[in-house]
């Protein structure tokens, strides 16, 4: 799977592209680092669901291209079961991240579909003024 994520941020929506912030553990949300700095405040609460973010591990930098020195060090002496919890978490996480890209599709879809159907009834609204007499 060779699929972009984008910011979760609803008025970015950027590609991530070196580095994503993943700020709270619950719901798996992506960002830019530029938008975890604006969108932390100073009491360290996630910007989706307000979970108090205290310890170290709850905000997470991910290297989105890390080099394979750095994925073979990172697995390296872990026990295959360990390995495939984490990458059952990488699944899960892309899962999450498709699910939320689909979500957020359908509801751009939606609204262009009310906007165009605003359109056309003003369009009709228009040709009914034109064609009617005067």
């Amino acid at each position: 799977m060779d699929a972009d994520l984008k910011c979760n941020r609803l008025t970015c929506r950027r590609p991530l592209t070196d580095k994503a912030v993943v700020p709270c553990k619950i719901h798996s949300r992506s960002v830019l680092v530029d938008c975890a700095n604006e969108l932390f405040n100073p009491s360290r609460l996630c910007p989706a669901c307000d979970t108090n973010l205290a310890e170290p591990d709850d905000v997470v930098v991910s290297l989105l291209h890390p080099t394979n020195d750095y994925k073979t060090s990172v697995l390296s002496g872990l026990t295959p079961a360990t390995i495939l919890e984490i990458c059952s978490r990488a699944i899960s996480f892309w899962q999450y991240q498709i699910h939320q890209e689909s979500t957020f599709q359908q509801a751009v879809v939606r609204n262009l579909n009310d906007k165009n159907a605003q359109l056309q009834k003003q369009l009709d609204n228009v040709l009914r003024e034109v064609e009617s007499p005067q």
